[in-house]
């Protein structure tokens, strides 16, 4: 997760992308959490891409199981990877192959103005 963060953030940086910085690091250490909490899978892949509006952030795995949301209460310390992304993200899914692989991604807007991508994120991935 540690290595997730540092990477988006290292990215973000050198492409002067600052504005949901703090944003993508939680997002992209909360989807890689839940790849390694509940898909055991064997391989994780965090890709980030960007527009001039949106920064577009997805991880995959090798893993057919898809995200759920879990009951927590408030002193829980897990259970809240939906939620973060229901709160923080401007747009979220999950895309799926036939190799029973699957992609969670996210968008972010980059300016207070900026409309959603117009074409579909899974695809842009």
């Amino acid at each position: 997760m540690r290595i997730a963060r540092d990477d988006i953030t290292h990215t973000m940086l050198r492409q002067g992308l600052t504005e949901r910085l703090d944003d993508a690091k939680l997002l992209v250490s909360e989807l890689v959490t839940n790849v390694i909490q509940h898909c055991h899978s064997l391989t994780v892949r965090v890709v980030a891409r960007s527009t001039p509006d949106t920064l577009i952030l997805s991880v995959s795995d090798d893993s057919p199981a898809l995200p759920a949301r879990r009951p927590s209460s408030p002193d829980d310390e897990r259970g809240r990877g939906l939620f973060l992304l229901d709160l923080l993200a401007d747009e979220w899914g999950v895309g799926t192959t036939d190799h029973e692989a699957k992609t969670v991604w996210c968008c972010l807007s980059l300016t207070a103005s900026a409309a959603p991508p117009s074409s579909s994120p899974e695809m842009a991935l």
